[in-house]
């Protein structure tokens, strides 16, 4: 096997420190809380300086940010599923509540982030607010879906999702899951759904 040369290796290396911050963080944040975290405590978890953490993130708010933006990765990523960009715009319902439940289900510490401050309940992160808007941009414009707002429904959408995923995630109750599932696709179906 070939070793990894010098130059790849110190390539990679802010990032690994990137990463090693901002892991370290998540779990200080979720088991402290965030108002109890303090910065010199992730940097001595993730075994850094407190200058690099600050030079990384210049706030604690930032470094809350970065580790809320791994979490919106994971359902950016459900989103560009193969069975999603498949569907037509009518079928894509199911597909994509369900690729967003899966997704929870999957992240234990999503509850956690949740209730983490200062994050408004029902805002939805930038990259998935415009994931969300553009997937109901392209049912308007096929036709499919009613002539809405494309950004404001994207608001309507997510806020309905975080909804039913915080009632789930309290219950951790798989039956809960699913109803929601169905409640969703049922709502967005008479909400969106051009009438024929």
């Amino acid at each position: 096997m070939e070793e990894p040369d010098a130059t790849a290796l110190s390539r990679r290396a802010p990032e690994v420190r990137r990463r090693k911050v901002v892991d370290a963080a998540r779990r200080m944040f979720l088991t402290q809380g965030y108002e109890r975290t303090r910065v010199e405590q992730v940097a001595e978890a993730a075994g850094v300086s407190v200058g690099l953490v600050y030079k990384q993130h210049p706030t604690k708010a930032h470094l809350l940010q970065a580790v809320r933006d791994d979490f919106e990765d994971r359902f950016l990523a459900a989103l560009e599923r193969p069975e999603i960009q498949a569907a037509t715009p009518r079928a894509r319902f199911r597909p994509i509540v369900s690729a967003l439940f899966e997704t929870a289900a999957t992240s234990p510490e999503l509850q956690g982030m949740l209730d983490l401050p200062p994050a408004a309940p029902g805002a939805a992160p930038a990259r998935l607010h415009a994931r969300i808007a553009a997937l109901i941009a392209e049912g308007v414009a096929s036709g499919d879906y009613r002539g809405v707002d494309p950004s404001r429904a994207a608001v309507v959408a997510y806020g309905m999702v975080d909804a039913a995923l915080r009632q789930t995630l309290a219950a951790a109750s798989e039956a809960d899951a699913r109803a929601f599932v169905d409640l969703l696709v049922e709502a967005w179906s008479h909400w969106l759904l051009a009438r024929d």
